[in-house]
């Protein structure tokens, strides 16, 4: 953790705590760490070589040079983390975390007062967190005010969701912050561990977010999942954004255009050796193509058939396309 990201002290950043930024997630684990509290490994129960991995949406440098005291520190933190927040008028930041690495000086003073981590969380999320009357109006139909407890709106749904670590050096007086989306959880492990669900095969031919993300979590936990991807490659993996990257972690690739017979006989050549199949097109196309329920579950009747739908399966709507990472009634 004392390189975050691959910065480079003076080059990239004021110090390895970075400047804030946009980083897409991190890989970590306190193995030399000089802490009053155990690892987070340890904590989530998983002691040994264990790393976690936090997928992120940028990071804040949170410095002080007066504070004396723990719950001193802990509120002048607490204070920088309400204002940056999770960037909460977002539907998923109602399920964020956040990451919070203080520097081992920090830490020792800290846990003279709270020696128990969990106190340290909740103090964090008790103090970072706003008046609901300071939204402005409109806010209050559920985005940033999900996180609502009385009549203040949090940092978080709970003290657990945020994560404290120790990190650095002992002459950083920073304290680092990395809100996370809400759209993924942070995933602790022991390195090089057997998964839960390693063996299981997964074909993705899903595109988008909503298919792609149940194999992404599938993968996560040891699955091995293959991904299908349109000649040209998949439309997250030339945009603008970092979901190609989230979306596609922990996958293999392959070119297939599932309009065409080669590419749907190649599904169907796999099938009899998959677990799971996840789709998103619509059951008119599927059924053209020859990749609907019947047809692959005849092929595998032990198949498990993941079908993402904007509209569902019957209804007038049926047949519309449609994008969104949220169900609504």
């Amino acid at each position: 953790m004392r390189n975050l990201a691959g910065q480079e002290a003076g080059v990239t950043s004021q110090s390895v705590f970075g400047t804030p930024g946009r980083v897409a997630g991190i890989v970590f684990g306190e193995w030399e760490e000089v802490s009053p509290w155990a690892p987070l490994a340890e904590r989530r129960g998983v002691p040994g070589n264990a790393v976690t991995v936090y997928g992120a949406m940028g990071t804040t440098n949170i410095c002080d040079v007066i504070a004396d005291n723990g719950r001193s520190l802990l509120e002048f933190v607490a204070e920088g983390l309400a204002y940056h927040g999770a960037n909460g008028a977002l539907p998923s930041s109602a399920f964020c975390e956040v990451f919070v690495g203080f520097n081992p000086v920090w830490a020792k003073m800290i846990a003279a007062e709270y020696p128990l981590v969990e106190d340290v969380q909740e103090v964090l999320w008790e103090a970072a967190s706003l008046p609901v009357a300071s939204f402005p109006a409109g806010y209050d139909a559920g985005l940033v005010l999900s996180r609502r407890h009385g009549d203040r709106v949090h940092i978080a749904q709970s003290p657990q969701d945020v994560i404290v670590t120790v990190c650095g050096g002992m002459g950083n007086l920073h304290a680092l912050s990395m809100p996370s989306w809400g759209d993924t959880k942070s995933v602790t492990a022991l390195s090089g561990e057997r998964r839960s669900l390693a063996g299981l095969r997964v074909l993705d031919t899903a595109t988008l977010y909503a298919g792609p993300f149940i194999s992404t979590v599938l993968a996560d936990h040891g699955a091995d999942v293959i991904k299908i991807e349109p000649p040209g490659g998949d439309s997250y993996r030339h945009a603008a954004t970092r979901m190609w990257p989230l979306l596609a972690r922990n996958k293999r690739s392959v070119v297939a255009d599932l309009r065409s017979r080669d590419g749907a006989d190649l599904v169907r050549a796999l099938v009899p050796e998959l677990d799971v199949v996840v789709v998103n097109m619509p059951d008119r196309l599927l059924i053209e193509a020859g990749l609907d329920y019947q047809t692959l579950g005849a092929i595998n009747p032990g198949l498990i058939y993941v079908h993402v739908t904007s509209y569902g399966l019957d209804g007038p709507y049926a047949d519309r396309l449609g994008t969104g990472r949220w169900a609504r009634p």
